[in-house]
């Protein structure tokens, strides 16, 4: 399954690179436009422009969170992992537009290249391109280098749509290829058009076009020193979720008005939803202080981390501290009359973050099918694939599901590929901002 996403992905996005480089192709005799080497740094300037700008649109497209994206990359998680790839890429190939252009002017004079690099108001379009590459390098040098809050963050990266519109205006009035090869013009158009809409979609009108659906607190109680309950009861319409998904929760509560993802708790069978939230951060470590009353706006569901999706339905799963959360759903959720066989492995740090056992004991008694065991790694060391397969028999012909600390899923997935699992059967959930 997973293997049959990738591929798509993969022929989906050469196919979207390929078609401006193969009009662009055709529009000169390749012998004109690599003539000379002035030549040659024009012509991988301008082909720099088109699929930075492509990568650009297809990274605000994978922002909008909308329905179909999620189905071609089997997972908001993953798209949004695609999402930093791309913008990483586009960025490059962006950079690289205006320095290949400026060293052409080095064969003829320094001054030159440094004056085509600076802002000049007498020439508006190349002032709007300037802007946009300025604008994205300082979103990018504050994201990775400085240590800002989450709000400020997300706030900062709605200039990213910003940016690109102007990169977007830069490039389809500077005389260039776009402005002289109709069908060019019109394939950059159409995604740009895709990717402001996207924009426009997410960013400026999302709270009237975004579906939320309204909850309240019902319920707000600590399970241990750092990890807080919050139980919602929808106030009309009922969200539709699949165990193991989450939605974005935002709570009508000075502090926590910003959107987050959580990932349910609760069976999606009952009417009230449940989510468990550790402190990790400056939104989840005040989650305790939310009032119980207070409104809530439910975005989603999303993610295809769920045992209901897999084709094998002999499971493994395993959880790291709050990466339990998924599996909660999903145990939760089990039919009494489920056929297959799961094996759920919880790693704790040690007994104060002692929670979710007693009631996955009591749901593995009341379900034959499901195998619990959970380990403290301050008394017996971190869970290592080895001592999962000593458990558990067969496991190269059954699904694995792993969700917690990113080195520990990464350790583990690695373990058991060398293992001689095959990478396809490992699903992760490593959902990032």
């Amino acid at each position: 399954m997973a293997k049959f996403f990738k591929l798509k992905q993969s022929i989906l996005l050469t196919i979207i690179l390929i078609i401006p480089i193969f009009l662009w192709l055709i529009q000169e005799p390749l012998g004109d436009r690599f003539s000379s080497s002035a030549a040659i740094l024009l012509s991988l300037g301008r082909l720099a422009a088109l699929e930075g700008l492509m990568l650009f649109a297809l990274t605000i497209i994978l922002t909008s969170r909308i329905k179909i994206i999620e189905n071609i990359f089997f997972g908001l998680n993953r798209a949004f992992v695609s999402h930093h790839n791309y913008g990483g890429i586009a960025f490059t190939f962006l950079l690289l537009h205006p320095v290949l252009l400026a060293v052409r002017y080095l064969f003829t004079s320094a001054t030159l290249a440094m004056n085509f690099l600076l802002p000049s108001l007498g020439n508006i379009p190349r002032l709007f391109g300037t802007l946009a590459l300025s604008m994205m390098i300082v979103i990018l040098f504050i994201t990775f280098y400085l240590k800002i809050k989450y709000n400020i963050w997300k706030f900062l990266h709605k200039f990213m749509g910003v940016s690109f519109m102007l990169a977007f205006v830069h490039i389809y009035l500077i005389p260039s290829d776009i402005s002289h090869n109709m069908f060019l013009r019109y394939y950059i158009l159409f995604w740009a058009v895709l990717a402001i809409a996207a924009y426009l979609y997410r960013v400026i009108f999302n709270e009237v076009l975004v579906k939320k659906y309204n909850y309240v607190v019902e319920l707000v109680q600590p399970l241990t020193q750092n990890i807080t309950e919050v139980l919602l009861k929808p106030v009309s319409q009922k969200i539709v979720y699949q165990p193991g998904q989450f939605a974005f929760f935002s709570f009508d509560q000075s502090k926590f008005t910003e959107q987050h993802p959580f990932s349910f708790t609760s069976n999606p069978g009952e009417n009230n939803v449940a989510i468990a939230v550790k402190a990790l951060g400056d939104y989840s470590q005040n989650m305790s202080q939310i009032q119980v009353g207070t409104k809530c706006l439910i975005e989603g569901p999303y993610g295809r981390f769920s045992y209901t999706y897999a084709p094998n339905k002999d499971q493994v799963w395993i959880a790291g501290g709050i990466g339990i959360t998924p599996f909660i759903s999903m145990a939760r959720s089990l039919p009494s009359d489920f056929s297959q066989h799961i094996d759920l492995y919880y790693s704790l740090k040690n007994e104060q973050e002692n929670v979710f056992i007693e009631s996955l004991a009591s749901l593995s008694k009341t379900n034959s099918h499901l195998k619990f065991t959970h380990i403290y790694s301050d008394q017996v060391g971190h869970l290592t694939a080895e001592a999962i397969m000593n458990k558990t028999e067969d496991i190269t012909k059954k699904e694995i599901f792993i969700c917690g600390p990113k080195p520990m899923m990464k350790s583990l997935t690695e373990q058991f590929i060398a293992s001689g699992v095959d990478k396809d059967q490992i699903h992760t959930e490593e959902f990032a901002l």
